[in-house]
């Protein structure tokens, strides 16, 4: 992001590259009047860009009891996130980082959005051996990725603590336990009526194929039974996305569903039980004009 005083590619890292690394474009370069320039890396946001992304955070309305008020962080004026809370990180690192920077090139997307799945994996409620194992050897590689892209002067503790942070979980078990802090609840939540999203797992042509459908609900209907006992049921009447590869793409490597919001699901089929759906939200890319949609 490239923000004042906090940006660690400033003119000190740029001379350590020269001093300890062959990235020679990304060295310091002296004109002929005299003047040092810091050539432009691949990483950094343009002034555009920048505004977008914080326009785009500004604007995410998340689900109630989640990140309701990540919006807020966003200040426009400096065009940069502030007052994050230790939970509004946790969100953006594990599920906002693929999306916000997916429009940058591969080689330095992939590494960010690994560690950005290493962390959702680690802060998991449940935490087998086998995943610790592959946990831990994954984000060695990762980190040394981050290397080749990155000044020397963005890596100190905080970059490498991760690699010692699955040795804890060896030893300590799920974070949920260990990372928490003794308090009392201080505020109250009140409902607000907005659109949810939904999605539910279905049977498709009845012959075994479990597929996911993604949708917007549209009304709450409670049906009552006059016969005794009396009984009661609550259903939801959604606007079901087309399910197909037309309309749904999983990618299941990096746990990312891109759900196209103009193609919809042509049958008939509004209503389903409300047991049987997961909340979920949407967020767009805020940078891909490709996937606008």
């Amino acid at each position: 992001m490239d923000v004042k005083g906090k940006t660690k590619d400033n003119p000190k890292a740029r001379m350590d590259i020269k001093e300890y690394c062959r990235r020679k474009e990304l060295w310091l370069q002296e004109l002929q009047n005299g003047k040092i320039i810091k050539p432009k890396a691949s990483f950094p946001f343009t002034l555009d860009e920048k505004h977008e992304i914080i326009e785009w955070v500004k604007n995410l309305r998340m689900l109630e009891g989640y990140a309701l008020n990540l919006g807020k962080r966003a200040d426009m004026n400096e065009e940069k996130l502030m007052g994050m809370k230790s939970h509004d990180c946790h969100v953006f690192m594990e599920t906002l980082i693929p999306i916000t920077f997916s429009h940058l090139p591969e080689r330095i997307w992939k590494p960010i959005i690994e560690i950005s799945i290493f962390l959702k994996d680690l802060c998991s409620g449940k935490l087998l051996e086998s995943s610790l194992n592959r946990m831990e050897k994954n984000i060695l590689v990762t980190t040394a990725m981050l290397e080749k892209i990155f000044p020397c002067g963005f890596f100190d503790v905080m970059e490498h603590l991760s690699i010692h942070l699955v040795q804890e979980a060896h030893l300590g078990g799920p974070v949920q336990t260990r990372w928490i802090k003794i308090g009392s609840s201080k505020q109250t939540i009140k409902q607000r009526g907005r659109i949810e999203e939904s999605f539910v797992q279905g049977d498709v042509d009845g012959i075994g194929q479990t597929i996911e459908y993604y949708g917007i609900i549209q009304e709450i209907i409670e049906v009552r039974y006059s016969s005794w006992p009396k009984k009661k049921i609550v259903l939801f009447q959604c606007e079901w996305f087309d399910p197909s590869h037309r309309g749904t793409k999983v990618d299941h490597q990096h746990n990312i569903i891109e759900v196209k919001h103009n193609r919809k699901y042509t049958s008939y089929d509004p209503f389903i039980i409300a047991q049987n759906i997961k909340q979920v939200y949407y967020a767009s890319y805020p940078l891909r004009r490709d996937k606008a949609d």
